[in-house]
């Protein structure tokens, strides 16, 4: 009766301890032009290429969820984009909005762009870094353009803080504020945004996007983070080498 018991018990440990399935992705692309009629060639149209999860459990839906909010806070107009459930039909809405106003004031809007082109980086069974390019311009004197980053921890499904992807943050942000000072030539000392740049109280901080593929990590300022429109993006880049003993062993393995 004891081995029989045994047995069972052994049984149910090892099914707790299966071990994770890898979630695969793979890269998917929606697209709409207006129905109107082009200008000198320029139509008004969306392209989004996101990442999508295949797995049908929880945390490859928790993963989609996500990045489809994303992508609806740069291509939906609307204050309720709750109520697009798909891809389809937040695509469309940037698409009609143009059109209304078109129809509304036949002269007046120019065509209407709005791109994504994301990509991705798998680091083993625990984390996933997404990172999209975006790019929208509804007229006036330029488009809105940027890269947002964000990391899933693909055991849960949850975004990964920042600060999480870790082990020694302040150290690699001592880091980065060595490079970005020398890389334009600052002295330890000197005030930043009497320099041109737009720091928060004047002090040196990590940009809201960090990139982190297997070859280097890339900070990333998107326009007026830190600077005018003019000065562009600022990106701090680091060899994986470089930046290794940084990260959280929990994500980043050997």
């Amino acid at each position: 009766m004891k081995k029989i018991i045994l047995l069972i018990c052994f049984s149910v440990v090892l099914l707790s301890c299966k071990k994770q399935q890898k979630i695969a992705f793979e890269m998917v692309t929606y697209q709409q032009k207006s129905t109107l009629p082009c200008e000198e060639g320029a139509c008004t149209e969306v392209i989004v290429k996101i990442p999508h999860a295949l797995s049908k459990d929880s945390v490859s839906k928790r993963i989609n969820e996500q990045v489809f909010d994303i992508v609806k806070e740069i291509v939906v107009f609307d204050q309720d984009n709750e109520r697009f459930k798909t891809y389809e039909e937040a695509i469309n809405s940037f698409i009609t909005s143009y059109e209304d106003i078109k129809k509304q004031f036949p002269n007046e809007p120019v065509p209407w762009e709005a791109k994504i082109e994301s990509k991705y980086t798998v680091f083993g069974k625990e984390l996933v870094n997404i990172d999209m390019d975006h790019y929208t311009f509804t007229g006036g004197a330029h488009g809105s353009q940027g890269v947002i980053s964000v990391f899933y921890d693909l055991t849960t499904g949850k975004e990964v803080a920042q600060k999480d992807l870790f082990v020694n943050y302040e150290g690699f942000k001592n880091l980065a504020k060595k490079k970005f000072y020398a890389m334009n030539h600052l002295e330890e000392n000197v005030s930043l945004n009497e320099k041109g740049y737009m720091f928060e109280d004047d002090k040196f901080y990590l940009a809201e996007n960090i990139i982190i593929n297997k070859d280097e990590l890339i900070v990333r300022y998107n326009h007026y983070e830190i600077a005018p429109y003019a000065q562009g993006p600022t990106e701090l880049k680091f060899s994986y080498k470089e930046i290794k003993s940084y990260l959280n062993p929990l994500y980043f393995k050997e």
